[in-house]
């Protein structure tokens, strides 16, 4: 660290000072302990608490989720990209037809609907949409809401834009990371591989991948044949400027770093100068934009359901084993221990003393009706009843009344539809940016068609500007025209399309 220069060295301490605020928000709000206890519950592992491991375990919340998740997400949205000039009307078209083809090629369907589990586990998710150099492809990543921070300050998703800093972690095999970056050379494996003093190591997660597929568990502790690092992706508004006072980065800057060592600090990349990810909260939380977990919600009520179902279950085994009474000295040991306990149960008594066995009494039908009570609580909470799943609530036969109780249960869901369109509009408007700045040549781009056909579509970089430029005098007149043209634009979700 002596060798580190000034400048890099205020760097490093003033990332550690994010560090510090996200790491202690998260203590507070105790985000990264529920975080695990609300992914065991979703996936069904869910251990009573001083119990030993349960005979009975039924997943209805992560049943009921799978349900909502499936709903939500099994219409495709309709986009639409508009100008708010009509003379660029021509450009909007070509924008639509070229997002849709982006969208597709990223498939959209398939990411939206793991980002639909995530949130509704952990309360939101985040979405990344940005340009990679290496693959000259757009990308849109889904961030598990484990593996990245926003400024706290900030309580609303759409003022996501507002936050100082926002934090992502990867993390990377050594050997990649000594290939994308110059400075890769200088991290080594152990010691460097953990971001900031006091940070404590790398906490025992799943990394969600751009596919969606969890890979990493546990992380850098399986003494497996590869070093892993995390790798720390900063966003960070700066109000550093020159000496006549002009902001070295108006945009913001992007610094990738890995423990002490700063791979790379450079202003922010794109056009539009947003931050180039978006949140989706699954449950509205006015304090937070953490949103709030359907699991957190329904938690407690699977639990009551497994413990009650856990008990009774017990009983019933209990009553229904065959019980054998006799006097210890009735048969030798030899013959004692041909029996099966498996099957039955022995009991062997002194000769001359009484013994009996009382089975269990038979289930209160109350019992089984509370549980059938929090099966439907449970459903009602996260937005599922019996009318969403084919199922006609009794003494309901008019089909007026059958279409209200439909509208009314699908209000629900529609909330988180609604909040899905909104992230979905601010993601395309990045798209749209990121389409002009980067794809400065033809492409072929491949698309479903109208009759479920896969087709190619050719986006042309002349047919999308077409006269556009021609006013422009000089090459800085066109790329500010360039660059201020996403600003005309605006991309729009179909109401009730999703």
């Amino acid at each position: 660290m002596a060798d580190l220069p000034n400048e890099e060295r205020e760097l490093l301490g003033f990332l550690d000072r994010v560090d510090g605020e996200v790491k202690a928000f998260r203590q507070s709000t105790g985000f990264d302990r529920d975080a695990e206890l609300w992914l065991s519950t979703r996936n069904g592992r869910m251990r009573l608490p001083g119990e030993a491991e349960p005979i009975f375990s039924a997943n209805l919340l992560g049943s009921f989720i799978d349900r909502k998740v499936a709903l939500l997400t099994q219409s495709k949205p309709d986009l639409r990209v508009s100008s708010r000039n009509p003379t660029l009307s021509p450009m909007a078209h070509v924008l639509t037809d070229t997002a849709k083809a982006v969208l597709d090629g990223l498939q959209l369907d398939a990411r939206l609907e793991i980002a639909a589990d995530l949130a509704a586990t952990f309360g939101f998710v985040g979405f990344l949409t940005a340009w990679d150099p290496s693959a000259g492809e757009i990308v849109l990543k889904t961030l598990d809401p484990r593996l990245f921070f926003v400024d706290h300050h900030v309580k609303d998703p759409a003022d996501i834009q507002r936050a100082q800093y926002i934090r992502i972690d990867t993390p990377m095999s050594l050997d990649d990371v000594k290939r994308t970056w110059e400075r890769g050379a200088d991290v080594k494996a152990g010691a460097d591989s953990q971001t900031g003093p006091g940070w404590g190591p790398w906490p025992v997660m799943n990394w969600i991948t751009q596919s969606g597929r969890r890979i990493l568990r546990p992380f850098n502790q399986a003494g497996g044949p590869y070093d892993w690092v995390n790798v720390s992706e900063y966003w960070l508004r700066s109000g550093q400027a020159d000496a006549q006072g002009n902001l070295l980065f108006p945009a913001g800057r992007v610094v990738h770093r890995v423990g002490r060592v700063i791979l790379d600090d450079m202003p922010n990349p794109y056009w539009d100068g947003l931050w180039p990810v978006d949140v989706w909260d699954w449950r509205a939380n006015g304090d937070s934009l953490l949103g709030r977990s359907d699991v957190e919600e329904g938690r407690k009520i699977q639990e009551a359901i497994n413990r009650i179902g856990n008990s009774i279950t017990r009983n019933i085994i209990l009553s229904a084993v065959f019980t054998v009474v006799g006097d210890y000295n009735a048969m030798t040991n030899e013959d004692w221990k041909k029996l099966d306990n498996r099957a039955a149960r022995v009991l062997r008594k002194q000769p001359g003393r009484e013994l009996t066995f009382v089975p269990p009494p038979p289930i209160p039908d109350q019992y089984l009706n509370f549980v059938t009570q929090l099966s439907g609580l449970l459903e009602g909470l996260i937005g599922v009843p019996p009318t969403m799943q084919g199922r006609r609530q009794a003494g309901v036969i008019a089909s007026s009344a059958i279409e209200g109780l439909m509208t009314q249960a699908e209000t629900p869901i529609r909330a988180v539809a609604r909040r899905l369109e909104y992230v979905i509009e601010r993601i395309g408007a990045k798209l749209v940016s990121r389409i002009i700045q980067f794809y400065d040549g033809d492409r072929v781009l491949i698309i479903n068609g109208e009759d479920n056909d896969v087709q190619q579509y050719v986006f042309k970089r002349a047919e999308l500007l077409g006269t556009y430029l021609d006013e422009a005098k000089t090459d800085e007149e066109r790329e500010e025209k360039l660059k201020e043209l996403h600003s005309h634009f605006v991309f729009k979700v179909i109401p009730l399309s999703s």
